[in-house]
């Protein structure tokens, strides 16, 4: 019992030897730092050293009088200051820590060149996802589907196509068929809202390009373009209608390359 009282105490941040003194104290009441030395078989001076550091820290209280003695903290008194002093410690460790991680941050993009590689750096990806993993895609997910099934986090899907995926993942389409003319071009990764992929391959570049980053803007807009994307798709299943028409444009050269209109 007392061995596992010991052992509790050092978790708490007491010593070794802090935990006997403090046990014996407890447990023999007021006593000097020779009668503590007898008790656990130790040199009087580490005795008193160390209760000289216990008394600093509210572990022991000291009795004056002709001989110097000490008696051991209230229990509660003492386990209340340890819990205050513990909420303390925790609190500025979280804003150190956050502050600190804030002033190391710095601004990454990476090229990438090539489906494969690309598809290599979407699975690492999909492995370091903690929490959250949003995709919107083009492209069948079954080069990726093992990684899916396996992901820690949540797994968020969009696409206008019908895609086979995962039965864990929360997925949103406007399942448009894939028919043999179909040629995928784009995806869109986010993890954990601190990671971008973002990859495309265009009619007149042959081979498929891309880019990783941490950039806090880009993560933004990708994040909420997705999600708008799973909006407007929720609006039509609810109103049977697709809510796009003619007197939403703003009349922009966008408008007109994405209507082929020029």
């Amino acid at each position: 019992m007392v061995k596992e009282l010991e052992k509790t105490l050092e978790n708490l941040g007491f010593s070794p030897l802090e935990s006997k003194l403090y046990l014996v104290l407890t447990d023999k009441g007021t006593l000097s730092p020779y009668q503590l030395a007898k008790q656990i078989s130790i040199s009087r001076s580490s005795v008193y050293n160390a209760l000289e550091h216990m008394y600093e820290k509210g572990m022991v209280e000291r009795i004056a009088g002709e001989t110097l003695s000490y008696k051991a903290q209230d229990t509660d008194v003492l386990l209340n200051k340890l819990n205050l002093q513990f909420s303390k410690n925790l609190h500025a460790a979280k804003k150190e820590l956050k502050q600190f991680k804030e002033s190391s941050y710095q601004e990454q993009f990476a090229n990438l060149n090539g489906f494969e590689t690309i598809l290599c750096k979407a699975k690492e990806l999909i492995r370091r996802t903690k929490k959250e993993l949003y995709i919107s895609t083009d492209f069948p997910l079954s080069p990726i589907k093992t990684e899916l099934k396996e992901a820690t986090g949540s797994v968020t899907v969009f696409s206008f196509y019908a895609l086979d995926v995962p039965k864990n993942i929360r997925f949103y389409s406007h399942f448009r068929p894939i028919t043999t003319q179909h040629i995928p071009s784009r995806f869109a990764l986010v993890c954990d809202s601190e990671t971008i992929l973002l990859a495309d391959i265009q009619p007149k570049r042959d081979a498929w390009n891309g880019i990783v980053t941490n950039n806090r803007l880009m993560i933004q807009m990708i994040s909420e373009h997705i999600h708008n994307d799973i909006y407007l798709l929720k609006l039509k299943e609810r109103y049977g209608k697709d809510i796009y028409s003619d007197s939403l444009f703003i009349q922009t050269d966008f408008e007109n390359r994405q209507r082929g209109v020029f």
